[in-house]
């Protein structure tokens, strides 16, 4: 896979498209005190392509480790907890589909669509503070009368 073909979303490229996972991961599977929890984005962008496929398979297996040693994870809470499977999940399946590669949203199984609309749910809307919580990465892929750039 070529790292530097842009990403179907149109947010950088599919190297941008790794690094944002392995963060997102890491992110939410660390103490709020580990230093790798806040990993700066340039280390991933700027690593030697092997080193970035190390990381994503590290991360990955933290993942699965973490919801296999912690089934309460598995759960979804009301109160949209990161540490669960859903969310796990909906950033899987549309990484997948960012990267570009031939997979793409139709491919979706439909078991994972309910992930992937809380996902989007909960990162278009509002905190307790009134801001906006944040933009999905991923939100482009949904966009009607957008036809992201591809090689």
């Amino acid at each position: 896979m070529e790292l530097l073909h842009p990403a179907a979303s149109g947010l950088g490229t599919r190297r941008h498209v790794i690094a944002r996972l392995v963060r997102h991961a890491r992110r939410i599977m660390a103490a709020p005190d580990d230093p790798t929890r806040g990993l700066a984005s340039d280390s991933l962008l700027k690593a030697p392509a092997a080193e970035l496929i190390d990381a994503l398979s590290t991360t990955l297996a933290m993942v699965v480790r973490r919801l296999d040693d912690q089934p309460s994870a598995r759960i979804p809470a009301d109160d949209g907890d990161e540490l669960c499977a859903r969310d796990h999940l909906a950033w899987l399946e549309l990484t997948h589909v960012d990267l570009g590669v031939g997979f793409e949203m139709h491919d979706i199984p439909e078991a994972a669509l309910p992930a992937i609309a809380a996902h989007l749910e909960r990162w278009t809307t509002p905190d307790a503070t009134a801001t906006v919580a944040g933009n999905s990465p991923f939100a482009l892929l949904f966009a009607r009368d957008v036809q992201p750039p591809r090689r």
